[in-house]
């Protein structure tokens, strides 16, 4: 008989026995490690020195922590801290099992956690509330 897939799927902290025999971890054995950023103000990153790196409340494809490239997570950052002061965090992101969001599926409570560790979609054309562009053509995130 099929084992309920393990709702922390690749990262699942859970050390009891009987946690390990009642849910299937295979999601762990499909790691695919990549480099990615995360563009912030000196404010946030002062936060996040002292916490820890905290998921966002909401976004684009949920809660959850956002990375892309190098070249947007430092547009993000320059808008973060209004061209001064900021950070970009270089990390190493396990995606695990990948969904791959189509840009035009609506998804802002993050449903596809159900089945996937980690999603990427292609985030629209950003503008700040002057209408003035902070990632100039569509990025993925």
């Amino acid at each position: 008989m099929p084992r309920t897939p393990c709702r922390y799927g690749a990262y699942c902290w859970c050390v009891g026995k009987d946690h390990w025999r009642k849910y299937d971890h295979s999601a762990r054995r499909s790691r695919k490690i990549v480099r990615l950023f995360h563009g912030t103000s000196s404010e946030n990153a002062s936060g996040i020195e002292r916490v820890g790196l905290q998921p966002s409340k909401k976004g684009h494809i949920g809660p959850g922590f956002y990375f892309t490239t190098q070249e947007h997570a430092q547009a993000i950052a320059r808008y973060r801290g209004h061209g001064q002061h900021t950070y970009l965090l270089e990390v190493e992101v396990d995606l695990g099992n990948l969904k791959n969001k189509k840009a035009e599926e609506d998804d802002q409570d993050g449903r596809w956690r159900q089945k996937y560790d980690a999603c990427t979609t292609i985030h629209p054309r950003w503008v700040d509330p002057q209408g003035h562009p902070v990632v100039d053509k569509p990025f993925r995130e």
